[in-house]
């Protein structure tokens, strides 16, 4: 484990809580950081993770009186304020070490990365076999094409490669930062995590010849990289409302330089702590792994199609 201490939390400002909304995105919390994360590892971000957690929710829980029963109150204090976060998939690029130069990823023998998507897929199953013997980097497609240039400070010139086999990374990482809180008594159910990106979910969906009359959905926003929870335990609409709301107030690299403020996850809180006991996410479940690899987009929309258009439909 890193020995450096994590980052400094700004003082909480009326602009860092939003009560509003409904359901599972009533209440939204974006801490704010001094400096910017650096690479360290999973360990490391978990540790950040829950110091955040804990320092936010310390400045909410003394006014939950003037909204909530006592009894209300008691539940959030058993489960946790919020049940689960947003974060970066380039945040999580960062704590594996994903940033090369544009030379690491040229093979002999292979295309330019960037043609890849023009080529057969026995050509590119092929490039990313032979990238991770020659070179140890583990990517896929999607890692490219959600590739970012725009790097933070020290890091010019390179590329931020977007994570592979997301959703298990989440489950990883959720599994750590719950450990953490508990470690310091800090009641909180397993927790669950979403990424996603900013880039223009289309681009992703014909870059890997993925087409709409096939089952996959577009979803005008915001790209869906990865999420933890069982697809019949948390709705993939809940993850589709959260990763708009996450992408429109989280701030880019650029706009976190500027400012000297770093907002690198946001966190989520329901609008009833009865939430917690009536169902309406799976208590103990939201850490759980969704399914191997990143968000898939056919699965996701079959399912919401069996369980819920068709009934709409009878």
């Amino acid at each position: 484990m890193s020995s450096k201490k994590p980052p400094k939390l700004l003082p909480v400002s009326n602009q860092t809580t939003f009560f509003g909304g409904t359901s599972v995105t009533a209440l939204i919390n974006q801490p704010i950081l001094a400096e910017a994360i650096t690479l360290q590892g999973y360990d490391h971000l978990a540790q950040i993770i829950a110091k955040s957690y804990k320092e936010e929710a310390q400045k909410i829980l003394p006014v939950l009186n003037n909204a909530f029963t006592a009894e209300e109150c008691a539940l959030f204090q058993q489960h946790g304020l919020f049940y689960g976060l947003h974060i970066s998939p380039k945040l999580l690029a960062l704590s594996e070490g994903l940033i090369v130069e544009h030379k690491e990823l040229l093979l002999p023998g292979f295309p330019e990365p960037y043609q890849l998507p023009k080529h057969p897929p026995e050509i590119i199953n092929a490039y990313f076999q032979e990238l991770k013997v020659q070179r140890g980097i583990d990517i896929e497609l999607s890692s490219l094409i959600l590739a970012d240039t725009t790097t933070p400070k020290g890091y010019e010139g390179k590329k931020i490669l977007n994570p592979s086999h997301i959703n298990e990374k989440l489950t990883h990482l959720s599994q750590l930062i719950t450990e953490k809180l508990k470690e310091s008594n800090y009641l909180v159910d397993s927790l669950y995590l979403l990424s996603t990106d900013t880039d223009s979910p289309d681009r992703l969906l014909l870059s890997t010849q993925k087409k709409i009359l096939s089952g996959y959905p577009l979803t005008p926003g915001v790209t869906l990289c990865g999420s933890t929870a069982a697809i019949d335990g948390f709705d993939f609409r809940y993850i589709y409302r959260m990763g708009l709301i996450a992408q429109q107030i989280s701030s880019n690299i650029i706009a976190s330089r500027l400012r000297q403020e770093y907002t690198p996850f946001v966190f989520f809180g329901m609008l009833s702590p009865f939430g917690y006991t009536n169902g309406a996410i799976p208590v103990g479940k939201m850490g759980n792994l969704r399914y191997s690899g990143n968000i898939d987009l056919k699965k996701e929309f079959g399912y919401v199609y069996e369980n819920t258009i068709t009934k709409l439909m009878e």
